[in-house]
C-alpha cells in the first residue's frame, strides 16, 4: 500500500513521543479511540503521477501532529497538557 511507510512513522514518532512524556495512558487512548477505527475513518487514497495512495484522512492527521507536538511541548506544566490532549481528542471527533 503505497503511503503505508509515511502514516506508519507519523503514528510510531507519535506514541514514542507520548511515551517519551510519560503520556502512557494518552498513547493506550489513541489506539482506543483511533487506531481502533474502521479503516474508512481513517484512511483516503489519493492519486499521484497516476499511482493510488494512502494518507490519514485530514482530521486524523492533524490529531497525531497536534499529540506529538503537545507530547513534546516542555514549558507546559503536564496538567496542561492532558487537557489539551484531551480537547484535541473530542475537536478531531474522536
Amino acid at each position: 500500500m503505497r503511503g503505508a511507510a509515511e502514516m506508519r512513522g507519523l503514528a510510531l514518532d507519535v506514541l514514542a513521543a507520548l511515551e517519551r512524556a510519560g503520556l502512557a495512558d494518552v498513547a493506550r487512548a489513541l489506539h482506543d479511540r483511533v487506531f481502533s477505527c474502521s479503516i474508512n475513518a481513517l484512511l483516503e487514497s489519493y492519486e499521484e503521477n497516476s499511482v493510488v495512495r494512502w494518507r490519514f484522512k485530514p482530521m486524523a492527521e492533524l490529531l497525531l501532529r497536534e499529540l506529538k507536538q503537545l507530547s513534546t511541548a516542555q514549558n507546559m506544566p503536564v496538567a496542561e497538557r492532558r487537557r489539551r490532549i484531551e480537547w484535541t481528542f473530542e475537536m478531531a471527533g474522536f
